[in-house]
Parts: C-alpha cells; sequence; structure tokens
C-alpha cells in the first residue's frame, strides 16, 4: 500500500491486518519498485495523490513498465469523487493481450 496520509493508512492496513492480510506501507514513492520486488504482494493499494512530485499514477505507469511486475492487481485510492474522475483513468487500465 501506497499512501501519503497517516490516518487513511492506518485505518486501512488495521483493517487488512484484522481481515488475515499482510500489509507492507510506503508513505511515498521512493523504492517502490524494489519493495513491491522484495514483498511480492497479491496486490497493490495505490493513492493517486501522494506528493506533488510523484503521484500513483507515475507509480503505476512504472509498474506497468516491469514484465516481472506488470500483472499484479492495483487498486487506485482517492478521495476524488468528482463527476469525470473516473474517466481520468481509464486510460491506464491494462490490456488483456
Amino acid at each position: 500500500m501506497v499512501e501519503d496520509d497517516v490516518r487513511s493508512a492506518m485505518l486501512l492496513q488495521d483493517y487488512l491486518k484484522v481481515t488475515g492480510h499482510n500489509v507492507e506501507h510506503l508513505s511515498d514513492g521512493v523504492g517502490f519498485l524494489e519493495r513491491v520486488r522484495s514483498f511480492n504482494p497479491d496486490l497493490i493499494l495505490l493513492d493517486v495523490q501522494i506528493s506533488e512530485s510523484l503521484t500513483g499514477l507515475d507509480l503505476l505507469k512504472q509498474l506497468q513498465h516491469q514484465l516481472d511486475l506488470e500483472r499484479i492487481p492495483v487498486v487506485m485510492v482517492t478521495a476524488m469523487a468528482m463527476n469525470g474522475d473516473r474517466e481520468n483513468f481509464s486510460p491506464l487500465e491494462r490490456s488483456t493481450t
């Protein structure tokens, strides 16, 4: 999970641990690909807005360019709930080929 908001991260992490999941938390994207490789997650939760210089969308693009990591499912987490926000992410959907 990559989440910069401490409260959101604690809530998600606590819930996932109570439901039996192991959770690795990054508060920013530093070392993201290395941590993904070492932890080998079944799923990645990415906050859309991590910082001004690096977003969850940037990390998603990095992940998709790694042949050994591109098949890990990713859930984008955001408070962005305005009309049209969902469509902003649709071009990033992975191809099934």
